[in-house]
């Protein structure tokens, strides 16, 4: 019976391990978070602006975003941004400029199918997170809190993100 519970174990990490250097070769990432505070639902009417990082404060903390590219998107992919499972930054200077610059117009709709996101962590506990499409023909932030808004500064700010090579993220 020991021998088995050792034989399974050493199973398990084998497979394991191989489904952990498969996963980083193509550049899919598992990103694993325990933490997350759920933001209120803000009762937008139609043509109000929506600053989705607006409550952000760049000044204070340790910050990092991610951009976790789905595979299914790399084929409409717009062609400033890297065709790779995970983009990182650490840049404060683009995140306020992102802040500044991402105003969007509320209008109610929404799109089913945004499996990208971006992801911002201050102090390692994440504080915002939205579906990102990044399309030559669709580029938008998608989430329950404010539906589909559509921006023309998206790819403009995401291209400076870095590729990301390990894997596994924890926070």
């Amino acid at each position: 019976m020991k021998i088995f519970r050792i034989v399974f174990i050493v199973i398990i990490l084998i497979i394991t391990g191989l489904n952990l250097y498969i996963v980083s070769r193509l550049g899919y990432p598992y990103v694993i978070d325990f933490d997350f505070e759920k933001p209120k639902k803000i009762p937008y009417k139609i043509g109000d602006v929506v600053r989705p990082l607006g409550k952000l404060d760049f000044d204070k903390g340790v910050w990092v975003a991610y951009i976790y590219i789905h595979y299914d998107d790399y084929s409409d992919l717009h062609r400033s941004i890297p065709k790779w499972g995970l983009l990182k930054s650490t840049d404060i200077k683009l995140f306020k400029q992102m802040k500044r610059d991402w105003k969007f117009r509320y209008t109610g709709s929404d799109v089913a199918t945004v499996q990208s996101q971006i992801i911002f962590y201050c102090d390692g506990k994440r504080v915002f997170e939205s579906g990102i499409c990044l399309d030559d023909y669709l580029q938008c932030l998608q989430s329950r809190y404010f539906g589909c808004i559509k921006g023309p500064n998206l790819v403009k700010s995401c291209s400076q993100f870095e590729m990301r090579y390990f894997p596994v993220i924890t926070f």
